[in-house]
């Protein structure tokens, strides 16, 4: 497999406390910065909100998008209207907002340093037998990563025929420059497999 193409194991992802519940650190970018420090360009987590009611972390500087997983969530953002959030939806707010949300839910956290990278989630339901193939465009950065977490299932990588395998609960991550993108990623198990697709841009 590429170098520039890693399956981050669910033994590797980092887990830790935070006010409302637990957090579990699937990828931060660069490797070698942490979130404690707030040094860090972005960082993909799930997290489990465990009380009804919870204020989220400040990250002044950082843009942040949030998906839930399972039950609906209901955020206020500087004590201003109520946001109502169905199971995969993503939204988009500032770090440094006032952030209360409502209900008892696991979601999934892209947090990215505002003048230092752009992204977006969506999710992709892969059915058995499919294939999907890398983006590509003309992008006004210095560096586009794709970042692939499998939330349900089981998906293979074919890298100009060398190939890996990347099971629920862990994360693909794509390094390589746009021009050189040749890996497709396809379900040959016999259940649907759910992506959550995190694509960054480093500016």
């Amino acid at each position: 497999m590429n170098s520039n193409i890693k399956i981050i194991k669910e033994s590797q992802i980092k887990h830790m406390k935070w006010s409302g519940g637990t957090q579990s650190e699937v990828y931060i970018y660069p490797e070698n910065s942490t979130f404690e420090e707030r040094n860090f360009i972005f960082n993909l987590c799930t997290a489990t909100v465990d009380l009804e009611k919870s204020n989220f972390t400040f990250f002044p500087n950082y843009n942040r998008i949030i998906m839930t997983l399972d039950n609906p969530l209901t955020l206020k953002h500087n004590d201003g209207e109520e946001i109502h959030l169905a199971q995969y939806q993503p939204h988009t707010f500032y770090g440094e907002d006032k952030t209360v949300s409502y209900g008892k839910v696991n979601d999934y956290n892209f947090v990215m340093a505002r003048d230092k990278c752009e992204g977006d989630l969506q999710v992709i339901s892969l059915a058995r037998g499919c294939t999907i193939f890398p983006k590509v465009g003309n992008f006004s950065c210095s560096k586009v990563m794709e970042l692939i977490y499998v939330k349900t299932g089981a998906v293979e990588i074919n890298d100009n025929g060398i190939t890996d395998t990347a099971h629920q609960g862990e994360l693909i991550v794509f390094d390589t420059p746009q021009d050189q993108r040749k890996f497709v990623i396809s379900n040959h198990g016999t259940d649907t497999s759910l992506l959550i697709i995190a694509e960054a841009h480093i500016l």
